[in-house]
């Protein structure tokens, strides 16, 4: 019997939510840097916002250890329509800890908004696989990898993601330097694209916006873009810059500092 059938969809799913947690305080750093270079003062986050990106992250690794388990390779490993689906569950969440119920309007209004978060994050993910691979194939290799650093290092394979040393060790075992470097930039150019943040964020303040007949809806739209855009690609130009420079750093260590 192979690792693969003897791994459980809960043994499965907590190694997902070890890896997206470790990614998560990655991408906490790397936003504060943002944030400085934007010259906007680096907030906390709030309890409220940690406790539902762990919901999003625990229903996420449950979709991806379902489906491998089950090797549904006719369903997408994991898609827009997915997250689009957890949208109702998020806003039970967001309800619970604010510790209030939403009226229908509000609901409906932070849906949309939701959905249309949730269409850019599945662009992103798409990005975590190299175009020309089998996500399925990529997952269970990224797992078996784990698997076999763990049972070197003598610890469970959830451990390997508390320490930045082994971390890396596993990027190393699955991507060349020029592989990593290739996959980042393409993840890059997916999260910093202008049109795709205009649409994730012009979208839900259109949907916002129910009242009115077609016209007076486009002027608004034209008017927010307007006002948006020159800002979106400020935004972007020096968020390129800041990722360009933690990409250097991140190669450096991984890869040049081994």
């Amino acid at each position: 019997m192979t690792k693969k059938q003897i791994l459980t969809v809960a043994e499965l799913k907590s190694l997902f939510v070890a890896r997206f947690k470790a990614d998560q305080i990655k991408q906490t750093k790397l936003t504060a840097r943002v944030q400085q270079a934007l010259g906007n003062e680096v907030q906390e986050k709030r309890s409220e916002a940690i406790v539902i990106e762990d919901k999003l992250i625990s229903l996420a690794s449950g979709i991806l250890a379902r489906r491998l388990k089950y090797n549904r390779r006719s369903t997408p490993l994991i898609s827009s329509r997915d997250f689009i689906r957890l949208a109702p569950c998020m806003i039970d969440e967001i309800e619970k800890v604010e510790g209030e119920k939403l009226d229908a309007r509000s609901r409906k209004i932070l849906e949309k908004s939701m959905r249309s978060m949730f269409r850019g994050f599945s662009r992103m993910m798409d990005s975590f696989t190299p175009p020309s691979k089998d996500p399925y194939e990529e997952y269970w290799r990224w797992i078996m990898t784990v698997l076999t650093l763990a049972t070197e290092r003598g610890v469970s394979p959830t451990a390997l993601f508390g320490l930045e040393e082994t971390a890396d060790e596993i990027v190393r075992r699955i991507y060349t330097e020029k592989q990593f470097i290739t996959l980042y930039k393409r993840m890059m150019n997916k999260s910093l694209n202008v049109e795709v943040l205009k649409e994730i964020i012009v979208g839900p303040i259109i949907d916002a916006v129910s009242e009115g007949n077609q016209k007076e809806r486009r002027i608004f739209k034209e008017q927010i873009v307007a006002e948006l855009m020159p800002k979106l690609r400020e935004i972007v130009k020096k968020s390129r810059v800041v990722q360009k420079i933690w990409l250097n750093e991140e190669v450096d260590r991984i890869y040049k500092m081994k």
